[in-house]
């Protein structure tokens, strides 16, 4: 969850009653101070309990998120505006080289991978793509089929995460300058696949899926 309850509380607090409105953009910066400001009276009395637990779950979050930040910070609090480059790398990351604890790092969130979706065809065991062109048995890309194999990447879930690290990619990938590290997740011909304990499904409409 992007928004944790507090937010979510205060903006619910502020939609428009059936039948008003807000002008956009003239509203937005009062709109955004009241739901991102302090004043608890902004939520009606029965909220008050709700909204005071959430508060507190959010300064708890907003201290984790900030102590993890301190991880990757360059410079040591207040030593910002130094003249020089000492104690440049003060914090520094201990993600090390893992590339997926690195991106949770940027995102602010938990570890999650990227996989590139594919069907494998049962009878012929070709290799397709989600719109059913077909690649070949070790899964080559044709030049003219790279872009729309690229489009079918996703962001798994980070509770897939484990299982999704075992994924790798198809037999020709293993040399192609955009595939090489690609993980690819294959579904069956009816858009589902098994990631450790998880079952995951797509379709046109709702994309991606755990069942």
């Amino acid at each position: 969850m992007i928004y944790g309850r507090h937010l979510l509380l205060r903006t619910a607090a502020v939609l428009p009653a059936e039948g008003a409105g807000w002008s956009v953009p003239q509203d937005v910066p009062a709109l955004v101070d009241r739901v991102y400001g302090g004043d608890a009276s902004l939520l009606p009395h029965a909220w008050q309990e709700a909204g005071e637990a959430a508060g507190r779950e959010q300064r708890e979050r907003d201290r984790a998120r900030a102590e993890e930040a301190r991880k990757f910070l360059l410079t040591a609090p207040g030593e910002h505006e130094r003249r020089t480059l000492a104690a440049l790398h003060y914090g520094g990351s201990t993600a090390g080289s893992n590339e997926a604890a690195l991106q949770a790092a940027v995102r602010d969130g938990d570890e999650s991978v990227e996989v590139v979706l594919v069907v494998r065809d049962e009878a012929s065991a070709v290799f397709r793509t989600l719109s059913g062109r077909a690649l070949s048995v070790n899964g080559d890309v044709a030049f003219d089929m790279l872009e729309e194999v690229l489009g079918s990447t996703v962001r798994l879930p980070s509770k897939l995460t484990g299982p999704a690290l075992e994924l790798g990619p198809l037999p020709a990938w293993h040399g192609h300058p955009w595939l090489r590290r690609s993980r690819a997740l294959v579904l069956d011909a009816s858009g589902r696949a098994r990631l450790g304990d998880f079952t995951v499904s797509y379709d046109e409409r709702f994309g991606l899926r755990e069942r």
